[in-house]
């Protein structure tokens, strides 16, 4: 149960790191929330300056992409924003395995049901039955690598001031991210 905690846990941050990626990307780059979506006219008179609408629009979309899979916000990125969220299939692949087991665990306790089963046919654990964590620790490292990498990417790619983020992430991790 702990390594159960202790991963969902793990998993929640990364989560939350990649919205707040977002909503700094959103608000120090405005364009980025170019969109068809429409906004009424009452919506954007409820804000009295133009940073006020912008950090509005920006939780409104971070809070919508929230809700994708991993895999619609990786499309989602790449189509609007022309950004990778992750730098090859395979880490695309792993992202979306931690994510939906944690998922399954905090949604399901840990029971193996159909929604978990569509996302990831190939997992070898049969319906009804409790997945069991093995590589908790690891699981964590690889994400801590993912966000110095996601962050360097992000950074450079939308040219996101060092100081409003965290600044450089310091941990032996960050040599050695893939």
């Amino acid at each position: 149960m702990l390594d159960e905690m202790i991963f969902c846990r793990a998993v929640d941050n990364f989560l939350g790191f990649i919205s707040e990626l977002l909503a700094l990307i959103f608000t120090t780059k405005p364009h980025t929330l170019k969109s068809s979506e429409v906004v009424r006219v009452a919506d954007v008179l409820k804000y009295s300056t133009m940073d006020e609408l912008v950090w509005a629009l920006a939780d409104r979309r971070v809070t919508r992409l929230s809700y994708q899979g991993m895999r619609e916000l990786a499309k989602d990125l790449k189509d609007k924003l022309g950004f990778e969220l992750f730098s090859h299939e395979a880490q695309l692949e792993r992202t979306v395995l931690i994510v939906e087991l944690r998922n399954l665990l905090i949604h399901n306790r840990g029971v193996v049901n159909r929604i978990f089963l569509s996302k990831l046919s190939n997992f070898p654990t049969k319906l009804g039955e409790k997945v069991i964590l093995k590589d908790v620790f690891q699981d964590i490292y690889y994400l801590t690598k993912l966000v110095v990498e996601i962050e360097k990417r992000a950074t450079e790619k939308f040219g996101l001031p060092r100081e409003t983020t965290r600044g450089p992430i310091d941990c032996p991790l960050a040599d050695n991210a893939p």
